[in-house]
Formats: structure tokens, sequence, C-alpha cells
């Protein structure tokens, strides 16, 4: 009761027991969700017949009692990666251009092309040039796992790639961009750790 009476904002993780006194974790999860939070909610319990309710306030995972080591990080894990995604689709880039400053949404940013001594950010809105970054500096600024570079020229969100063949990264658009032989190897294995 005291943790609702004084919730504010968000939280990454919310961990209840199902059985508690005075007012029970399914309770309690129903009225965080009343609230409008859509923090991660966690259930530790020893009665597993609880699973389906969990569904009604989108519990992220069950750890039944006496929790395991094993059980507890296969849950964590889950939750971290969606957390990690979620940081990650809300996350914006400030870039300088001739006209002034843009801010990018990493979700709507297809590709980013060197053209010259120029970065061009091709978004779901348009193209955006850039002058004042080179293509290493923003990796090395975004630092997301669902970005790497095809080529010298190339940085490529993974959620826009439709097919990988033979030298060729194709996106849903049609897009087809070169894939270095050299880049290759990395590129493909980075995709294969993002979709795990």
């Amino acid at each position: 009761m005291e943790f609702l009476d004084n919730m504010n904002g968000e939280y990454d993780v919310i961990v209840l027991d199902i059985e508690m006194p005075m007012f029970d974790g399914m309770s309690t999860a129903k009225r965080i969700r009343e609230m409008g939070s859509t923090s991660n909610i966690l259930f530790v319990t020893n009665m597993a017949q609880y699973a389906l309710q969990g569904y009604e306030v989108e519990a992220r995972g069950y750890m039944v009692k006496p929790i395991t080591y094993f059980n507890f990080a296969k849950v964590f894990k889950k939750i971290t990666k969606i957390i990690s995604m979620n940081s990650h689709t809300q996350r914006e880039i400030i870039i300088n251009t001739k006209q002034g400053i843009n801010i990018i949404k990493l979700t709507s940013l297809k590709y980013v092309e060197v053209v010259g001594h120029s970065l061009i950010f091709h978004t779901e809105n348009g193209d955006v040039r850039c002058v004042r970054k080179t293509l290493k500096d923003l990796e090395a600024e975004l630092n997301c796992a669902k970005f790497a570079r095809c080529s010298s020229c190339y940085l490529v969100n993974f959620d826009y790639i439709n097919t990988i063949s033979g030298n060729t990264v194709t996106l849903f658009d049609g897009t087809v961009l070169f894939l270095s032989r050299g880049k290759k190897q990395e590129f493909i294995r980075k995709i294969m750790d993002y979709t795990n």
C-alpha cells in the first residue's frame, strides 16, 4: 500500500509476490496498470495456477518458489532485453545541418550514407544532410545493437533490412546497399546477435 501511495514515474521492473497480506500481488498489479504504468511486472509465487491471470496485467514473467538461479537468470534475461529494446525505440539523435538542428528518432532512421564530406540520414520522413559528423563518430555515439556498417559508406538499421544476398543489402522500401567483403562477416554476426 505504501508503494502504491508513493509511486511516481515508471520503473524498469516491479517484482511482486502474489501472496501478500492485505493487498495481494495480482490486485497490486491491476492497480499499477490502472495508474497508467507500463513498467515490467514480474510475479514471484508458489502457485503456478495464477499464471493465466497474469495476462490481464501484462506480466512479463513468473518465478515459482523456490527460486533457482537458472529460472531467475532466464526471466531477467528476457526482461533486460525488453528494457533494452524499449530504450532504443524511444531514443533520438540530434544532428546539426545548415538549416539548423534536427532531432531524428532512431525508430525512423533507415540508414546513414556518406557522400563526400557529409552524412545523409535517410529516414521515413525524408533525407537530412549533416556536415559536422563522421560515420565513425556517429556509430560510437549511437552505440546501438541494431545499427551496423555494411560498408565504409553505409550504417544500416537492422529493423529495415528485408534481405541480404551476395554483396547487397536490400531494405523493405526496395533500397539496395552495397555489402563489402571486409564488413560482411561482422555485419551478419551483429544481425544474428540482434535477432537472437
